[in-house]
């Protein structure tokens, strides 16, 4: 019974902790890693950080395969646990991974750093990417002028799907394929709503971490991808174009057990 009592009262403290970190410490750390490359540098997946900026605290940098046993050591793991968290291939791919200093894949970090901060395993059935994104948007499409939803959930589609690590379009596959994604993609959006279950700001919380691990590879998603507001998704008189934007009706999700900490 202590177990339930802790896991309940722990995480929403985490949360709130995580959203309220003030942001000087993105551009810090950002200005760090240029000022040490000399130049605005984007560190992609497989690329091998140099020895200074690898050197910085994880904190500090792009997460690197080297980084992964300290994670599974910080929340008691084993390499199967990790596996089945961090949805990875197998124990053997691990193996031959972790001693390496490359950049791993953006949607990993993002789940590593989302887990640092929520540690609980995640739930069995797969959330809709639609049902999730209207959790975390949807109150803010509300607070804008309703003749301007179509454009508003186009940027703020495009916004979602690169704070994912998808490309911007991904966002008209997932409707197309009836929101058909990856486990590991799962997993992240799992976390989201277990977020969201507990009271706390969902979309705050996501977007703190995301956009945070985007900034230390070096892009900043609110320059590319900012929040819409009414100046900004105003069609020009004469402009035509195609509009397609996450559905504003998505199926609903049954509830399930989220668990709690990692046991």
């Amino acid at each position: 019974m202590k177990k339930t009592d802790t896991k309940q009262s722990r995480a929403p403290a985490m949360v709130r902790k995580s959203v309220l970190k003030p942001t000087p410490e993105d551009t810090a750390a950002k200005k760090e890693l240029q000022r040490k490359a000399g130049t605005t540098v984007l560190y992609k997946a497989g690329l091998v950080l140099p020895e200074d900026v690898e050197q910085l605290s994880s904190e500090d940098r792009p997460l690197i395969w080297r980084d992964l046993p300290a994670f599974a050591a910080r929340h008691k793991r084993t390499t199967a646990d990790i596996v089945y968290d961090l949805s990875l291939l197998t124990s053997h791919a691990v193996a031959l991974k972790t001693p390496k200093a490359t950049v791993v894949p953006f949607d990993l970090e993002l789940l590593i750093r989302i887990f640092d901060r929520y540690p609980s395993s995640c739930a069995w059935s797969r959330p809709d990417v639609r049902a999730t994104f209207e959790i975390m948007y949807g109150p803010f499409i509300k607070k804008l002028p309703p003749e301007l939803e179509d454009s508003v959930r186009l940027a703020l589609g495009r916004r979602y799907a690169k704070l994912l690590g998808r490309v911007d379009t991904a966002q008209y596959r997932w409707l197309a394929a009836d929101g058909q994604i990856t486990r590991r993609l799962s997993n992240i959006l799992s976390k989201i709503e277990d977020v969201h279950k507990s009271g706390q700001d969902a979309r705050l919380f996501f977007e703190y971490i995301a956009k945070r691990t985007w900034l230390l590879r070096g892009f900043d998603v609110d320059l590319k991808f900012p929040l819409p507001t009414p100046a900004s998704v105003q069609k020009q008189p004469g402009t035509r174009g195609r509009l397609m934007s996450p559905k504003k009706n998505p199926p609903p999700v049954a509830p399930v057990y989220t668990g709690g900490a990692f046991q």
